[in-house]
């Protein structure tokens, strides 16, 4: 996501709730367009998404709802 995004989503009301280390970032993004995402930063940020994902499936769970 944008950082302005994620800056967002983080001083809402759920910020307290996401785990800033789960967080991926990028200058620009792909807004509407899912092509772009899916082909142009899919690529560049798979490694990192499964590196990501793997490591909170591992990390035990706190506050299970």
């Amino acid at each position: 996501m944008e950082c302005g995004v994620i800056h967002d989503m983080l001083s809402g009301p759920l910020g307290d709730v996401l785990d800033t280390q789960a967080l991926i970032s990028d200058v620009s993004g792909a807004g509407n367009n899912w092509a772009h995402g899916n082909y142009g930063y899919g690529p560049k940020y798979k490694d990192t998404i499964l590196e990501k994902v793997l490591i909170m499936r591992d990390k035990p769970c706190s506050m299970l709802r």
